[in-house]
Order: C-alpha cells, then sequence, then structure tokens
C-alpha cells in the first residue's frame, strides 16, 4: 500500500476504512488477510448500514470512496484516479490547497 507507506505519517492525512457488514467476525477476518485495508489504517466497524456516520456521508453501497478534509468535510466522491501517480497527485493538490 504505497500511499499509506508515503502519506501514513503526514499530519494532515488519516486513512480511514468504515465497514457496513453486521457480521463482525467477518471483518476481523478481512482486515487479518489485508484484503481491502492495512493495519496502518485507521479501521472502523459499524455494525450495519444503519451506523450514524454512514448516513451522515450517505454511504449506501460498499465500497465507497471519499476524501475528506480535516473537518469531515467532503472533498471529493468517485472520479478518483486509477494509479498511484493519479492519487500522489491529487493527495498533493488538496494539501497545497490547504497550506
Amino acid at each position: 500500500h504505497p500511499l499509506l507507506e508515503e502519506f501514513g505519517t503526514h499530519p494532515d492525512i488519516l486513512f480511514v476504512t468504515i465497514t457496513g457488514d453486521s457480521d463482525m467476525d467477518l471483518w476481523k477476518t478481512s482486515l487479518s488477510k489485508n484484503l481491502f485495508t492495512t493495519a496502518s489504517a485507521q479501521n472502523l466497524y459499524a455494525a450495519g448500514i444503519t451506523h450514524p456516520a454512514l448516513k451522515q456521508y450517505h454511504i449506501q453501497a460498499f465500497p465507497e470512496q471519499m476524501l475528506l478534509d480535516k473537518e469531515g468535510r467532503i472533498l471529493q466522491v468517485g472520479g478518483f484516479p486509477s494509479d498511484l501517480d493519479g492519487w500522489r497527485q491529487l493527495l498533493q493538490t488538496y494539501l497545497t490547497q490547504d497550506t
């Protein structure tokens, strides 16, 4: 997970996953296998799709990719780059705007 390695210690970036799965054992198994994330990310369990955080950000399907600012405001939903360099440029653009 090169982006986590490159930006994981940046004070203004936090990589977060949140699952809407109601089966905690299944979620723990997927975490242990690093199927969709890594231990370096903040991995959250919502215990189903009715969790307030999922409602707040209108997340109804998984996976959902979102880019939020430090205050939790949505910067971008969808339309993300498909390659590593594109992600680097995207993150750098938002970080530059924030300074």
